[in-house]
C-alpha cells in the first residue's frame, strides 16, 4: 500500500529557532532592527540569504532524519524535493500491507516527537502507483 506524507513548519517557529540558534543571524538581525530600510537593505538581504540557507539546511538534516526512522517500515520511499523552505517532509512510502500498523504507529510517534513545530498529514493507504 502507498502512503504519502507531508509535513510543514507551523507559523516561524523554524525561522524563530534558526534566529535564535545562530550567533551571525542574530547579530544581523539586531543591527537592522529600526533602521529604515534604505539605509539597510544589503544587510537586509544577506540577512534573508543567511536565514533561508539556515533553513534549508534544518529542513534538510530534519528530513532525513524523519525518513530515516520510517524508511525500516517500507520497502521503498520516495522523498519529493521540497518546493517551500517550510516544507519539511513530502514523500511516498510504499508499506506491506502487515507492516501497515508499524508505520501507522511510528508517523503518530514522529507526530507526537514534533508537535508544536511542524504539522504532518498521512495520505493513505492508497493504491500504489508508479512515477
Amino acid at each position: 500500500m502507498q502512503f504519502t506524507l507531508k509535513g510543514r513548519y507551523l507559523d516561524d517557529v523554524a525561522v524563530r529557532e534558526v534566529v535564535a540558534g545562530d550567533a551571525e543571524i542574530g547579530a544581523l538581525r539586531e543591527r537592522v532592527r529600526g533602521l529604515p530600510e534604505d539605509a539597510s537593505y544589503y544587510d537586509r538581504v544577506r540577512l534573508g540569504e543567511l536565514v533561508v540557507t539556515a533553513l534549508e539546511a534544518r529542513r534538510d538534516a530534519e528530513s532525513a532524519a524523519l525518513l530515516a526512522r520510517l524508511d525500516p517500515f517500507a520497502v521503498a520511499t520516495v522523498p519529493r524535493t521540497p518546493a517551500q523552505p517550510d516544507e519539511v517532509v513530502d514523500a511516498a512510502f510504499l508499506v506491506e500491507r502487515n507492516r501497515q500498523r508499524e508505520f501507522e504507529d511510528a508517523v503518530e510517534d514522529i507526530g507526537r516527537d514534533l508537535h508544536g513545530r511542524v504539522r504532518m498529514r498521512l495520505l493513505g493507504p492508497l493504491a500504489p502507483t508508479t512515477s
